[in-house]
């Protein structure tokens, strides 16, 4: 009797074994997958990332935030 217990035990050690072992492996390649891809999205540059997002920030800072800090630092050191 003892040698069915011990077999049905075993049986059943294994079978837990393996799906929890099937799910951690599905689980680390699911992460792996989702670094690589975060890895490639973060790698590009941001004309890459957006081109017309970017080409807009320069174009206001070209235009409007130089002329600003160039007033604001001409008033600095016309008291200063």
């Amino acid at each position: 009797m003892d040698f069915l217990l011990d077999a049905l035990t075993d049986w059943l050690k294994e079978m837990l074994v393996g799906g929890i072992m099937s799910n951690l492996s599905g689980m680390f390649d699911s992460v792996n997958q989702q670094v690589a891809d975060i890895a490639t999205q973060v790698g590009q540059t941001p004309q890459g990332w957006n081109g017309s997002i970017f080409s807009m920030i320069q174009n206001l800072s070209n235009s409007i935030m130089v002329p600003i800090a160039g007033v604001i630092l001409a008033i600095v050191m016309t008291l200063g």
